[in-house]
């Protein structure tokens, strides 16, 4: 038995999540559950400062924070130059080479 995989039906895959412009909220995923109020109230500006306190500072006390990630690539286009879109490419000498873009 043999299966062959092309490379276009992985990048059909990559091209399905970098178009879907889904971003991911550690604040809305720590809501659905009550075990995770405790790390929902640490998400501020006071919980950060005590490391750095900079950034209590510049942007307030016990100001709610947000941790987002996604890989819509207008999301990483935007803020990166000439970002290569997400795929993978395989060239004639059967080298491998994959660019996943995330942003957060």
């Amino acid at each position: 038995m043999q299966i062959l995989v092309d490379e276009n039906a992985v990048n059909a895959f990559f091209s399905h999540l970098a178009t879907m412009d889904t971003m991911y909220s550690i604040r809305k995923m720590f809501a659905g559950d009550p075990r995770y109020a405790v790390f929902r109230q640490l998400l501020t500006t006071s919980t950060v400062g005590m490391i750095l306190p900079s950034f209590k500072e510049d942007y307030g006390e016990g100001k709610p924070i947000d941790l987002i990630g996604t890989l819509s690539y207008m999301f990483v286009n935007d803020r990166v130059e000439n970002a290569p879109f997400t795929g993978i490419t395989l060239d004639k000498n059967g080298v491998v080479k994959a660019a996943i873009n995330m942003g957060a």
